[in-house]
């Protein structure tokens, strides 16, 4: 596998993705070959084979023992850093560097991958190999890393046997919590950003299964001790999903400013949006207080006078001129973000209310204790009618609590009315909007971003040396998220 690498590797000093002759022969070698490799480089991954014990000489001198003390000492210090399996990690690698190489044409490589199938099947097919797939997902579960991130993404967006084993596990959460350890951990690191990206699409693609956005608000966590800000205790897979989307979308208006980066989370959010079902009030409390911080920036950026005249070519500008008008061009363009965000999140939040309002009380509870953020809006064009159906809902369950008798009222005692008005809730008061549906689509050309990726995970994460390298192209956009 490590001479593969190295044979392959002219492409991570400057050859663009197909390019080289021994590239060229390596991915025109017989079909059963390529299918016996891939089939090898899976199972390596999927079986995760110790390394094997390390022989020294035996300790007949104490010269001999004293190296054999040093050596135990330094193998025991590394062995918290290295993989449990490298030749596991090795085969992640080089399947990954073989499968992402002339992507929209013809590669073997990434044929048998990607129409592979489960041992278990019972069903006769012409695929390239079979597996255990079952053995395959515990893998992916427990040795999630930035490469495995990748190979997850490669078998859900192209494996359709894998997809499809792993949209129908009940046991869901094995990979979906350690996708959000992943997300938290990584979400506020520049130098993490394309792992956060391919993290992301892996979720986004999650959401687009309706029988998966049903279930994950049915497995719950005793506690999720790798959460930092606070203690979430006896909490959904889904309210977990939902919190660390949100606070990835603040980490991103905050530190990174891409804009893929929220576009992504928020339409995993709409997709999961009119299935979410006893939402933690963590989770409500942290959609409202999103939408509350970016309510009150965009408040304050449509109060701020800017210019409005526009240059022409007949009148040619001074440099202080032109450098009011590219502020001018940036403010609005900032603008534009966050009043798409906003609309995002009301459209996230009617869709919740508009299918699953007696479920989500603790959604309901967040917008009545901050009614006020959104009374200022229903003015606003872009806004006004998603606003409004919140303030119906608003409206109502304020004048229940008020039914109920005098202020101050309890926490408690206002989650009970909630509860209990709910059934009584008019849903015709609500304009019903189209239902939100995302899906991830590849762009035409993603060699332009993965070629580069994986080489830079190669480098990254292989035990062989490499040279600092500089490849054709950086790592950039791979996606687009398309309504449907």
């Amino acid at each position: 596998m490590s001479l593969l690498l190295v044979f392959l590797s002219s492409q991570m000093y400057g050859f663009s993705s197909g390019s080289g002759i021994l590239l060229q022969h390596i991915l025109s070698v017989p079909t059963d070959q390529c299918n016996s490799l891939v089939h090898r480089l899976v199972l390596h991954f999927s079986s995760q084979p110790s390394p094997p014990p390390s022989h020294l000489h035996s300790p007949s001198s104490v010269i001999s023992s004293i190296t054999t003390g040093i050596w135990s000492m330094m193998s025991s210090t590394a062995a918290a850093t290295q993989p449990p399996s490298p030749l596991a990690d090795g085969a992640v690698l080089l399947l990954l560097v073989l499968t992402h190489q002339q992507m929209s044409g013809h590669n073997q490589y990434r044929r048998a991958l990607l129409q592979f199938t489960d041992e278990h099947s019972g069903r006769k097919t012409r695929a390239p190999f079979s597996l255990n797939l079952q053995k395959l997902y515990l893998s992916l579960c427990n040795n999630l890393s930035e490469q495995t991130t990748l190979l997850l993404y490669l078998l859900l967006q192209g494996n359709p046997h894998v997809a499809s084993f792993i949209f129908s596990r009940s046991d869901i959460d094995l990979l979906v919590v350690p996708l959000l350890h992943h997300l938290h951990g990584s979400s506020q690191q520049p130098s993490s950003a394309h792992h956060v990206y391919m993290l992301l699409i892996v979720l986004l693609i999650f959401s687009q299964d309706d029988c998966f956005n049903k279930s994950i608000h049915e497995l719950h966590l005793q506690k999720v001790e790798w959460y930092s800000e606070r203690s979430l205790t006896n909490i959904s897979v889904g309210s977990l999903m939902v919190i660390v989307l949100v606070r990835t979308i603040q980490a991103n208006i905050s530190h990174i400013q891409d804009k893929y980066l929220h576009t992504n989370c928020l339409a995993a959010l709409a997709n999961m949006s009119s299935h979410f079902n006893s939402l933690h009030l963590d989770a409500a409390q942290k959609i409202v207080t999103l939408f509350k911080q970016l309510a009150k920036k965009y408040h304050r950026m449509t109060q701020k006078t800017t210019p409005t005249t526009t240059p022409t070519s007949a009148t040619p500008l001074s440099p202080d001129s032109e450098a009011v008008f590219r502020e001018s061009a940036d403010f609005s363009t900032e603008v534009g973000v966050v009043e798409e965000i906003l609309v995002m999140i009301l459209e996230i939040v009617n869709s919740c209310l508009s299918h699953r309002l007696a479920t989500n009380p603790h959604l309901v509870y967040c917008l009545l204790y901050q009614r006020e953020v959104f009374s200022p809006l229903h003015t606003s064009p872009p806004l006004m009618d998603l606003v409004r159906n919140i303030l119906s809902v608003v409206e109502f369950f304020s004048k229940k609590l008020e039914e109920s008798g005098p202020s101050p009222y309890s926490s408690p005692f206002v989650l009970e009315t909630i509860i209990r008005c709910s059934a009584t809730w008019p849903h015709h008061r609500l304009r019903v909007f189209p239902e939100l549906k995302f899906r991830y689509v590849e762009e035409a050309q993603p060699e332009e971003f993965f070629v580069p990726y994986v080489w830079t995970l190669v480098h990254k994460n292989s035990p062989l040396y490499w040279q600092q390298f500089h490849v054709s192209s950086s790592p950039s956009s791979s996606s687009s998220t398309t309504p449907h």
